[in-house]
This record gives structure tokens, C-alpha cells and sequence, in this order.
């Protein structure tokens, strides 16, 4: 099962019609609050995409990210690059790579690799294992940067 949250009503009807349009049943957009990721069943991946920056507690938030990890469990974060590009926030509003890693290691995960380019970090409880699902977020992060490209 794939559990899509997102606090924006448009981007659930969105995700369910895509669902619906690529034949994935196994994937469930959650209506959930900013501060929540309301999942209550333990997941195997974590999967921020370009919403990090809007999270105001964030370590209150990776605490709560982590009560539903599964052991071994990853959490791949993607947000969007500093400096001046001509898609998202303002730059003012944008999250450096350093300050990613910092708050998910104060939060108690252990940083297992980081692409600049795509400003990608995954993290987890579970060294070894974490490194064993680093593979599948990158197909994540390709595919979300793949869709970004393609909407240029």
C-alpha cells in the first residue's frame, strides 16, 4: 500500500484521479493536517517531496515520522534547490541540504546519502537496512523530478 498525504484538498482529488488513471489501487491519498502525518500503520518508506520547508515544528514532525517507521524504515526528502530557479518558493523560503541533515539527525536518523542536485537525503533508524531502500526513493525522486521536466 502506498499511503499519499498531502494537506491540500486539490492535490487528494488529483492523486485519486491519477490513481484511478494508472490503474494503482494500492495507492491512498490521506487528507491530513500540516503538523500530522496521520498514518497509523508502520511504513516501510517516508517520502517528503518539496513540502519540507512549510513544516513549522519539524522536529516535532520527524518525531512523529518516526513513531510510524517500521524497523529498518527510510525517509527520503526532496525539496527544492537553493538559489534562484524558476520553479517554487522563493529563495528566501527555501531549506539548505545542511539544514535538512542537521534537524534529522538532531530527530535521531542517521543520514545515509545526499544529492545536491536534487537536494535528496534519506535517513533512518536502521543503518544497514536504510541502505537497502535508498534505491527505491531515488526511483521516487526520479520520477517526481521526471514529472517536473516534463510540466516545463
Amino acid at each position: 500500500k502506498v499511503f499519499a498525504a498531502d494537506i491540500e484538498t486539490g492535490f487528494i482529488a488529483h492523486m485519486l484521479e491519477r490513481a484511478r488513471r494508472e490503474k494503482t489501487p494500492e495507492v491512498f491519498p490521506l487528507l491530513v493536517p500540516p503538523d500530522d502525518p496521520r498514518v497509523v500503520l508502520p511504513v516501510d518508506v517516508v517520502f517528503i517531496c518539496d513540502t519540507f520547508h512549510h513544516i513549522d515544528d519539524r522536529l516535532t514532525y520527524l518525531a512523529k515520522v518516526a513513531k510510524i517507521l517500521a524497523p529498518g524504515g527510510a525517509v527520503g526528502v526532496v525539496d527544492f534547490k537553493m538559489g534562484d530557479i524558476p520553479v517554487g518558493p522563493p529563495p528566501e523560503h527555501r531549506i539548505a541540504p545542511g539544514l535538512v541533515i542537521s534537524e534529522m539527525a538532531e530527530a535521531g536518523f542517521h543520514v545515509v546519502g545526499i544529492d545536491t542536485d536534487e537536494i535528496w537525503t534519506a535517513v533512518g533508524r536502521d543503518l544497514p537496512q536504510v541502505k537497502s531502500k535508498v534505491a527505491a526513493i531515488k526511483a521516487a525522486i526520479a520520477s517526481v523530478a521526471a514529472q517536473g521536466k516534463a510540466k516545463k
